[in-house]
């Protein structure tokens, strides 16, 4: 077999993400890689791995737009494909390898503890369509003089309706908002969709805070 190519990490154009370059696996790393893709014994041959590369994946806080100004990374979840084209010519692929990166970014703002707060999400439980739904979430941040607002435009799904009036408590540097969310009544049934959110935005930086939300409504 020809030997297998690099990725060319330089071609992967993902904001705020950024790849070392490639260093070829040892034959132990690339053997315990093909136990781990390996079927069960019962149902198919072991994997082969016939050539594997390492790359230190970097995930920067903040990163150049279009314009050359230096944007910051929404906080909440961040998951982003990297297409991982091989580095060399003459070598083809009928498909493009991809990589998932998935991760919950933290900062200045953060949900305080609370019934309807689990793993950094809201989660709303089981509710009744036919009664509607509202919920008071508490959010806080140390960061002095902070201030948010709601982003309603680029909440999902749309019948999860925050309140656009946060109100605000001030003690020492920490501040607490009471954030409203409602659902009206005979809207909303069943799981919420994968990717459910609310949006906020911190006003002086412009970046967004995005709370992943949970819940089911039932008849």
């Amino acid at each position: 077999l020809a030997p297998l190519p690099p990725p060319d990490v330089k071609a992967v154009r993902v904001a705020h993400l950024t790849l070392s370059p490639p260093v070829p696996a040892t034959a132990d790393e690339m053997a315990a890689l093909a136990a781990r893709l390996s079927p069960d014994p019962t149902k198919g041959p072991p994997a082969r791995v016939t050539g594997a590369y390492k790359t230190i994946l970097r995930l920067d806080r903040t990163a150049a737009s279009a314009s050359g100004k230096s944007v910051e990374a929404d906080l909440g979840p961040f998951e982003r494909t990297v297409p991982l084209t091989p580095d060399g010519r003459g070598f083809t692929l009928t498909k493009t390898p991809t990589v998932t990166v998935k991760a919950t970014l933290l900062g200045s703002v953060r949900l305080a503890e609370g019934p309807n707060v689990k793993d950094n999400r809201i989660d709303l439980g089981a509710y009744s369509v036919r009664s509607g739904l509202e919920r008071v979430i508490a959010l806080v941040s140390d960061t002095p003089g902070l201030d948010l607002e709601v982003v309603p435009e680029q909440t999902e799904p749309r019948f999860l309706k925050p309140d656009p009036d946060l109100k605000a408590e001030r003690k020492g540097d920490r501040t607490r908002w009471s954030l409203t969310l409602r659902i009206d009544k005979d809207v909303g049934g069943g799981e919420l969709k994968a990717g459910s959110v609310v949006v906020l935005r911190i006003k002086d930086t412009g970046q967004l805070v995005r709370i992943p939300v949970v819940g089911r409504g039932s008849n």
